[in-house]
C-alpha cells in the first residue's frame, strides 16, 4: 500500500502547475481530493498488531469487552468518497472488458491485457491541452487502482473499473467508498484465513484507530488535532505519519499493552460531530449506518453498523431479528478466466437490498453547533444530485410522510438540468409495504430503524429485478 501511495504522488508532482487548480476545480471533485497525499511508508509492525484484533466472522475489531469498526461514516470522513450511489459492479457485457483502454482511454494496448502504471503516468505526463477528458481519465483509473483497490502483488492495472469512467460526469454518483470499504474488509478477511491477500486500502484502517484511540498516537509519537483537519482527513494522518515511518525497527510492544487494556474513556466513540463536510458530500451523511451489502465488483459484504452501535451514540448492540433480517454471508464469485459473468444475476438479492435500502439504520445527523443547518444542505450546488442514487419508481403514489421519489435523470442529461428535490434524509426510497411497517425507536432519538420483512428468496434461486422468472444456480 505504502509504494500506491507513492504512485498517487507521482501523479500528483507530474501535473503541469496550471493544470492543478483546473482539475481540483473538475469534476468528480471527490477523487481529486485525494491526489496531494503526502508520500509516506506504511507502519506495517502497528498494522500487524491492529490486524490481529480483527474478528473475521463480524468484520469488526474486538479488545476486551469492546468492539470498534470502520463504518461508512469512517469512509465518508477520512476519504471524501461517496458512499452511497450507483454500485460499483460490472454488467455482463462488461464483466470482461477487453477493449477498455482502447474504448475509453484512446490507449493501443493488447487486448485484454492491463497497463503498468509506469505507461499510465507517462501518458499524463504527455498529456495534450485539448484532450483534457482522457488526461482526467487516466488519472481517475490510477486513483482508483491506487486508492480503492491497492494491490500488492500487481504493477499493472486491469481493464476492470475502467467502465466506469466512460461518462466523467457520471462517476460521484457511483458509491466509491462503500466499494473501497468492500474490497477492504474481503482483503482483511482474506488475510485472516491464511489466504493471500493484496491487504487493500490498510491506510484507512490505521487512520481510524489514530483517531479513534488518541493514547495510539502518544505511543508512536505524533500529535493529531481534527478540528484543524478537512476532508478528507487520510491526507492529514499521512502527513503526521511520514515522519516517524522511516523507522521499521520501532518496537510496539507499548501498543499491544495500550489496547490490551483499553478502557471506555481511551476511545474517542464519535470523533466526527464537529468536523463539516464539503457541501456536495453532506447529504450522503444520512447513509453513514447503512444495513446494506457494498460492492465492488465480485468482491460483497454486509454493511453491519449495529454490531458497533457505541461508534452512534447506542450502548452494546442492537438485535434486528425482530425486524425479519438475519446475516447470512456472502459467498464471493471470483473474477478468475476469460468467461464472463453474471454478477447482477450472482448478486441479485444483495443489489436489491442496496437499491431498495429495505432494511438500513438511516440516521439524522446529529445535532451540533458546528455543522451547518440540515435545512441548507440541498440548496449549495446542483451535482448534489449526482452522489445520490434513487431508484425508479415512477409509479409510486407518493406517501403522505415520505415526499414523492424522483427517478434519476438520464447519464447524458447536463448537470444544470437536474431537478434539485431529492429525498428528505432519514427516509428510504421504498415502495409503501404490504404489511404495517415495523418501527423500533433507539434511545437516542437520533437514531431509527424503518425496515419491512425482505423478499423470500430460496435458496436455489435468484431474484431478478427485471421480472424474468427465477434462475436456478448452477451447482
Amino acid at each position: 500500500m505504502a509504494r500506491k501511495v507513492r504512485t498517487i504522488g507521482k501523479i500528483y508532482s507530474s501535473l503541469d502547475g496550471d493544470f492543478k487548480p483546473f482539475l481540483h476545480s473538475s469534476r468528480p471533485r471527490s477523487f481529486f481530493r485525494i491526489l496531494d497525499i503526502e508520500d509516506s511508508d506504511m507502519l506495517m509492525p502497528l498494522m500487524d498488531i491492529l490486524l490481529s484484533f480483527f474478528v473475521v466472522e463480524e468484520h469488526v475489531f474486538i479488545f476486551g469487552k469492546y468492539k470498534l469498526g470502520i463504518t461508512l461514516e469512517d469512509i465518508l470522513f477520512l476519504t471524501g468518497l461517496p458512499i452511497y450511489g450507483r454500485p460499483v459492479i460490472s454488467t455482463f457485457e462488461k464483466s470482461r472488458d477487453l477493449d477498455a483502454f482502447s474504448r475509453v482511454l484512446g490507449l493501443e494496448t493488447e487486448k485484454g491485457k492491463g497497463v503498468s502504471t509506469s505507461v499510465l503516468i507517462s501518458y499524463i505526463q504527455d498529456r495534450k491541452k485539448d484532450n483534457t477528458k482522457r488526461t482526467i481519465a487516466l488519472i481517475l483509473v490510477l486513483l482508483i487502482h491506487c486508492f480503492i483497490t491497492p494491490s500488492t502483488n500487481r504493477q499493472r492495472v486491469p481493464t476492470t473499473y475502467v467502465q466506469f469512467l466512460e461518462n466523467l460526469e457520471n462517476v460521484d454518483g457511483y458509491a466509491w467508498g462503500a466499494a473501497l470499504l468492500s474490497f477492504l474488509h474481503c482483503e482483511i478477511e482474506k488475510k485472516e484465513n491464511g489466504g493471500k491477500a493484496k491487504y487493500g486500502n490498510l491506510w484507512v484502517v490505521l487512520s481510524f484507530f489514530l483517531i479513534c484511540i488518541p493514547k495510539l498516537r502518544d505511543a508512536i509519537g505524533i500529535e493529531l488535532n481534527l478540528e484543524d483537519g478537512e476532508v478528507p482527513l487520510i491526507s492529514m494522518i499521512v502527513s503526521k505519519v511520514k515522519p516517524i515511518s522511516h523507522d521499521h525497527k520501532k518496537n510496539y510492544k507499548n501498543v499491544r499493552v495500550i489496547l490490551d487494556n483499553l478502557s471506555d474513556t481511551d476511545i474517542c466513540w464519535m470523533p466526527y460531530n464537529d468536523l463539516i463536510l464539503p457541501s456536495p458530500l453532506r447529504t450522503q451523511l444520512r447513509y453513514r449506518a447503512l444495513l446494506s451489502s457494498l460492492f465492488c465488483n465480485n468482491f460483497v459484504v454486509y454493511h453491519r453498523p449495529h454490531l458497533v452501535a457505541e461508534q452512534f451514540g447506542e450502548s452494546g448492540d442492537q438485535d434486528l431479528t425482530p425486524m425479519g433480517w438475519k446475516y447470512k454471508r456472502v459467498i464471493v464469485k471470483e473474477n478468475r478466466g476469460p468467461e464472463k459473468r453474471n454478477y447482477e444475476v450472482f448478486y441479485a438479492k444483495e443489489l436489491a437490498i442496496w437499491r431498495d435500502a429495505q432494511l438500513a439504520i438511516l440516521p439524522e445527523p446529529i445535532v451540533n453547533p458546528a455543522r451547518e443547518s440540515s435545512s441548507t444542505v440541498h440548496q449549495d450546488s446542483p451535482e448534489l444530485a449526482l452522489t445520490i442514487f434513487t431508484p425508479d419508481r415512477a409509479n409510486t403514489p407518493p406517501s403522505p410522510v415520505r415526499p414523492p421519489i424522483i427517478s434519476p435523470p438520464p447519464e447524458d442529461t447536463p448537470p444544470q438540468d437536474i431537478p434539485q428535490q431529492i429525498p428528505s434524509p432519514g427516509f428510504p426510497t421504498v415502495s409503501p409495504p404490504r404489511q404495517q411497517q415495523q418501527t423500533r425507536t433507539f434511545r437516542n432519538p437520533s437514531l431509527c430503524i424503518l425496515t419491512r420483512p425482505p423478499r423470500v428468496i430460496k435458496p436455489t434461486q435468484f431474484w431478478s429485478p427485471s421480472g424474468a422468472k427465477p434462475r436456478k444456480r448452477k451447482k
